[in-house]
């Protein structure tokens, strides 16, 4: 079994009014999935939120106390940033 935490994240903008989005999802090398559907942000494009979602993710696992025998973490997005 692979020993890296798997965090894949996609961002997302409406246009009327402007509000945008994120989605994470957390994969453990145990098979444990975690998802997090943060908070909107009004104003923002949807370039901002492929950003932010990768950033959240990372707060996100900041915090975990348990990273179940994670030795590294592998970040996966759609975007070309």
């Amino acid at each position: 079994m692979d020993d890296y935490l798997s965090i894949y994240t996609d961002g997302s903008s409406a246009p009327s009014p402007r509000k945008g989005g994120v989605g994470i999802r957390l994969v453990f090398p145990d098979g444990e999935i975690r998802d997090f559907t943060p908070y909107g942000y009004s104003g923002a494009t949807n370039n901002m939120m492929e950003l932010q979602a990768p950033i959240l993710a990372l707060k996100e696992v900041i915090k975990l106390s348990d990273l179940k025998g994670a030795r590294s973490i592998v970040v996966y997005t759609d975007s070309q940033y």
